[in-house]
């Protein structure tokens, strides 16, 4: 089992940033209602920051095959400004139904022994941890 981590950055559009133009390079129709209000979403993508194999999983706790800092990846005003989180990337058929789901990292550790490893605990999206959901271990 192979996990990537993200990353999620939000901004603010602000009058003084620069503007950006570049050639259309495809485009979607949407039908709205002339009096009705319209929420869109662009569904952008960063690259991974890391790919790691899963070592082992308790509960919504993951062991990876990664060198780490302590909360690295974890979200802190003013300390750590970005959101990190993992994707499930399928690499054996027992993790087939989590492939492409995504959980936001709530605390990682920092690396031990040789080769490095670090535990990440994720925020669970049910009542189902990550573990009873069948996250498979390997890759």
């Amino acid at each position: 089992m192979t996990i990537l981590i993200g990353l999620i950055l939000i901004s603010a559009h602000h009058p003084a940033s620069a503007q950006h133009i570049s050639e259309p390079v495809g485009f979607i129709k949407v039908n709205a209602n002339a009096s009705s209000d319209l929420a869109l979403s662009f569904p952008l993508q960063r690259n991974p920051i890391l790919q790691a194999k899963v070592v082992s999983v308790v509960g919504n706790s993951l062991v990876i095959s990664a060198s780490l800092e302590e909360n690295e990846l974890v979200y802190s005003t003013g300390v750590q400004p970005n959101h990190y989180f993992i994707r499930v990337h399928k690499a054996s058929s027992d993790s087939g139904a989590l492939n492409g789901t995504w959980y936001s990292i709530v605390a990682n550790t920092d690396s031990t022994g040789a080769p490095p490893l670090s535990q990440l605990t994720v925020e669970p999206d049910g009542p189902q941890s990550l573990q009873a959901r069948g996250l498979a271990v390997g890759g």
